[in-house]
């Protein structure tokens, strides 16, 4: 009897280790497998709430209120002043989604043609030949423009100044070929306006877009102010130039000159933060003075027509059309807005040989 309660016992707490290793791993598992439920899992989102920060590459790059070749986040190369790190520009403008195109007028209505004219380009200016010149005869059509391509396909060197023609009445276009300015040396020219004189020669104004480059020392302090610059350039081939002198310079920024000839004078215009601005030249197109605000916005193209200057600008909605019979008070405006001048700036004006009203423009 003894040995059998003796059994009894270890069988008893043989039982209860049992019971308790069982109650111990079924614990650990549960709390290993143990579902999320309604109260711990995570919240989703206010409606409305973005989930991530807000992308400045989001928002239309297009820039009518000054240079509209501007990107809308500038690359940045670090640049030494004694000991202190100043940030400045680079010399290159994304252009990669730019391209010129024309645009000829019918029934007042702006149709544009099938191809651009050239792609990774911007800033065009359009100039009928007066007189014949080197290798182009009186009536062709010259178009110079900022010139991107080689760098946006390569990713070296910078933007330069390349020209097309048309001795066709703008049917077809020849190869571009790159222009060679001497004596612009430190300088990055941009911004192309071209006009003829009565001899032949070809006068070619750029803005150095050196000044951009360094608009970043100006506003970490580290100088005192920037001269923005129009250059005044000479050729007798429409290949190589030379620069022959400063033709205007401003503390407040400045862009994109246009320059025409009216009634024995010369007008330049030029694009600002406050519209479009006309300095004037009496005695000759090499140098100008400020005269006034046309308040046309946008980036400035010039052509006289009926004896009036017709000034054209742009804005978010279209191409805008002013007209001045003195080239300095212009009046009503015009906003252009059919399809085809959608999302377009920088646009450059003339006429076709039966009168018709052409652009080519910048697209985006």
């Amino acid at each position: 009897m003894k040995q059998t309660t003796t059994i009894i016992t270890i069988l008893t707490i043989t039982l209860l280790l049992l019971i308790t290793s069982c109650t111990n791993t079924a614990t650990t598992d549960t709390t290993a497998t143990t579902e999320p439920t309604a109260n711990n899992q995570a919240l989703p989102p206010l409606e409305g709430t973005p989930t991530s920060e807000p992308n400045n590459g989001d928002l239309d790059p297009l820039d009518h209120n000054l240079a509209s070749d501007a990107p809308s986040t500038e690359p940045t190369t670090q640049v030494a002043t004694d000991t202190t790190q100043a940030t400045a520009t680079q010399n290159t403008i994304d252009l990669s989604n730019d391209y010129i195109i024309l645009t000829t007028e019918s029934n007042n209505q702006f149709q544009t043609t099938i191809d651009p004219l050239q792609t990774e380009a911007s800033v065009p200016d359009a100039l009928t030949l007066t007189e014949n010149i080197a290798n182009y005869n009186k009536g062709t059509i010259l178009t110079i423009f900022v010139d991107a391509q080689d760098f946006q396909t390569n990713g070296q060197g910078s933007e330069q100044l390349s020209i097309i023609s048309s001795s066709n009445n703008a049917e077809s276009w020849s190869e571009k070929h790159t222009i060679n300015i001497e004596g612009a040396e430190g300088h990055i020219p941009v911004d192309p306006s071209i006009i003829q004189e009565s001899d032949g020669t070809l006068v070619l104004y750029y803005f150095d877009f050196t000044a951009m480059q360094n608009q970043g020392l100006l506003e970490q302090g580290l100088i005192d102010e920037l001269n923005y610059e129009i250059y005044r350039a000479e050729s007798t081939d429409a290949v190589n130039f030379k620069v022959t002198n400063l033709a205007y310079q401003s503390t407040t920024a400045i862009t994109d000159p246009d320059v025409i000839l009216f009634n024995d004078n010369y007008y330049m215009y030029l694009a600002t933060n406050d519209g479009i601005i006309v300095a004037s030249s009496n005695s000759n197109e090499e140098t100008f003075t400020y005269n006034s605000n046309t308040n046309v916005e946008g980036i400035p193209g010039s052509i006289i027509q009926d004896n009036k200057v017709h000034l054209y600008g742009c804005n978010p909605n279209g191409i805008i059309i002013a007209q001045s019979e003195d080239a300095l008070t212009f009046g009503s405006q015009e906003t252009r807005t059919e399809s085809s001048l959608s999302h377009s700036c920088d646009p450059a004006p003339f006429t076709l040989e039966d009168n018709t009203k052409a652009l080519i423009i910048k697209k985006s």
